[in-house]
């Protein structure tokens, strides 16, 4: 009898290990049909094909936001992975995915930037299919390049293209604020969780409780 050798460990963004190519349910998932495309995209498990082209991120349309790539360097430099209130945010993040009832869930991060919280969802839920999403393209291809098998979408939340009832759980973490129409953005969140669905949304509690960091980040970016 013979015993199979592990797996080499990848690198998530955050400088932890963790062996790779997990299965997920990414290949049966409803994906939507990008702008120019002819046909859905297709999840290998190690990226999307587009109408028979490999591409690391599946991106639709855009309209405005309150968000750039500039922004989301200086959040990452000012913050990064060890800023004690995006510690808390992503903990308080994880917990809410208790309220799951199913142990296979489709965990969909809006705002997922460069990925920090990406790999703690994986490990915290290994069986779930976690999907990071944002609006600005910048960090997504160094994000699907690090984390390869997550599937990696761009999209504006206004026009979000995912179908109705495809979703367990939506994680937003001071994503809301910068989205100018957040009424219909809701709306769309709404759409796509699954009845008995958890949306995890965290915003700031108000100007009063602003630190240097966040009177920066709220000139920048609100």
């Amino acid at each position: 009898m013979t015993q199979a050798s592990s797996p080499s460990p990848t690198h998530t963004p955050d400088g932890a290990s963790r062996s790779p190519a997990r299965p997920s349910a990414g290949a049966q998932y409803p994906w939507p049909v990008p702008p120019g495309a002819s046909t859905p995209p297709v999840w290998t498990e190690r990226g999307f094909v587009v109408d028979g082209k490999p591409t690391d991120v599946v991106a639709d349309a855009v309209g405005a936001s309150g968000w750039t790539d500039d922004l989301t360097v200086f959040s990452e430099e000012h913050a990064g992975t060890d800023h004690p209130i995006d510690v808390a945010s992503r903990d308080h993040a994880l917990s809410g995915l208790d309220h799951l009832t199913r142990d296979d869930p489709v965990v969909l991060e809006i705002g997922c930037s460069s990925g920090y919280l990406l790999p703690l969802i994986r490990d915290r839920l290994p069986r779930a299919t976690v999907i990071g999403a944002d609006y600005v393209p910048g960090p997504l291809k160094e994000l699907a390049a690090s984390l390869p098998d997550v599937p990696i979408i761009q999209f504006d939340l206004v026009n979000c293209p995912l179908p109705d009832q495809s979703v367990d759980a939506v994680i937003m973490v001071n994503v809301l604020e910068h989205i100018k129409e957040d009424v219909q953005a809701l709306r769309h969140v709404f759409r796509i969780l699954r009845p008995g669905g958890v949306l995890i949304l965290e915003v700031p509690a108000g100007p009063h409780l602003y630190d240097v960091y966040d009177r920066m980040m709220c000139t920048i970016g609100c």
